[in-house]
This record gives structure tokens, sequence and C-alpha cells, in this order.
């Protein structure tokens, strides 16, 4: 809330003089009344069903992306177990492979 008092106190705390802080105070007014929206400006414009279709609309956008980003998100976590499981296969491959490669070169040793 505005409190004209304190605006005019704090204007000639900083030198205005009591004449120049008021109609400073007044020019002020006049501004917020001619720009501000009252109460009763916006339940003209705005009914509460209007609110409601908005607010609707708002949850049904929300919703929405929510649904998006699940679908993303679970897409993500099956191309990354793809390519995990890929990599694993890989290793596992490689890792035959090298103790293939092993067993060829160290000498065996007689029993």
């Amino acid at each position: 809330m505005f409190n004209a008092l304190k605006y005019i106190e704090e204007l000639e705390k900083s030198g205005f003089t009591r004449e120049q802080a008021e109609v400073s105070m007044k020019l002020l007014i006049d501004i917020m009344n001619e720009n501000f929206a009252t109460k009763a400006d916006i339940e003209k414009f705005a009914t509460k069903a209007d609110l409601k279709e908005v607010e609707y609309k708002l949850e049904s956008r929300i919703h929405s992306l929510e649904l998006k980003m699940e679908s993303a998100f679970r897409e993500m976590e099956y191309k990354l177990i793809i390519k995990l499981g890929t990599m694993m296969g890989a290793m596992l491959t490689l890792s035959i492979a090298i103790t293939a490669t092993l067993i060829k070169f160290i000498p065996s040793v007689g029993y």
C-alpha cells in the first residue's frame, strides 16, 4: 500500500520543501489512479469463468509438457541402455580376443 505521508517525509528529508513534496505526491497519486487497474476494473474485464478458462489452458499445457518430457526421458533411457549393452558386448569380445592371444603366446606348462 502506498503511504503518502511517508513519501512526503522522505522527500523533505532529501531537501524538498513541504510544497514540492506535496505536489510530487499528488502527481504520483494521479499517475497511479490513471494507470493502475482497480479490483472493479479487473472484475469488469476478467470474469471468474475467464480466469478458470485460462487456468484450465495452463494446466493442459503443463500436462502436455510433462508428457513430452517423460517420453523424451524414456527415449534417452532406451538409447543409453542400447549403447551400454553395445559397449559391454564390445568389451566382452575384446577380452575374449585378448585372452585367446595370451593363451597362444604363453608357453604351455607341461603336466
